[in-house]
């Protein structure tokens, strides 16, 4: 809901994400690019798209 914000314990910290620069960990930003059809990701992205297409058992056009 609007003006929520979940409890301290439930936010990660800035710091808990993986560096953008760091191509050897997936990131969020690149794999939502690989889905996008984007060019700006690696190995590591694409991995992590397979695994969760295995875990939601949904197909992918690429």
């Amino acid at each position: 809901m609007h003006g929520i914000t979940p409890p301290v314990t439930e936010r990660l910290p800035v710091t808990d994400a993986p560096a953008v620069d760091d191509t050897a960990v997936a990131h969020p930003a690149r794999v939502l690019d690989y889905w996008l059809g984007g060019t700006e990701h690696h190995p590591a992205d694409r991995g992590l798209d397979e695994q969760i297409a295995a875990h939601e058992r949904i197909g992918r056009t690429r």
